[in-house]
């Protein structure tokens, strides 16, 4: 049986402590029971007494590769080239708003990002203390508040809004 372990290093590239018998890595406290075998690490990650290490991550830019794993998504002047679709009630027709999506019409519609949507008909999507929102003409529940990485969308209900150009 192999033991799969990260090896955290310190900054400077000294060992990290090994008081009784664990080391830091992102996720907490893992014990190893096992001594520091890094001489013993060929070039693939293996070993030569046969435990398998992942490669060696420097211990100050573990929190940094861990935040850009989970990518934000794009907002700014990137945002203003997309295509503008219209965000339409499919019960009653009525506009509901227009949002900024990446490849138009292309995918369903499933999250809205707030700070992406350009013109609002007749709701105000920031000022909503529900959780819910409602067409305006035919009061059909179209979609809920939520934080998406970090940002406040909507979650759109299957089949309540279609999407159409313009």
């Amino acid at each position: 049986m192999s033991l799969l372990t990260l090896v955290v290093r310190g900054c400077n590239g000294t060992k990290p402590s090994t008081k009784m018998g664990t080391r830091w890595i992102a996720a907490g406290f893992v014990p190893l029971g096992i001594s520091h075998r890094q001489s013993l690490m060929t070039p693939s990650g293996h070993t030569t007494d046969g435990r398998n290490y992942l490669p060696v991550i420097p211990a100050c830019t573990t929190n940094r590769r861990l935040a850009n794993f989970m990518a934000s998504p794009k907002r700014g002047s990137v945002v203003d080239s997309y295509q503008t679709v219209s965000v339409n009630c499919s019960k009653c027709q009525t506009r509901l708003f227009r949002y900024k999506k990446k490849n138009g019409t292309k995918s369903n519609l499933i999250k809205c990002y707030v700070e992406r949507i350009v013109e609002e008909e007749d709701i105000d999507i920031t000022s909503n203390q529900d959780d819910k929102f409602h067409c305006p003409k035919c009061q059909t529940n179209y979609a809920r508040s939520a934080m998406i990485r970090g940002r406040p969308a909507l979650k759109l209900v299957g089949g309540k809004v279609r999407m159409t150009k313009k």
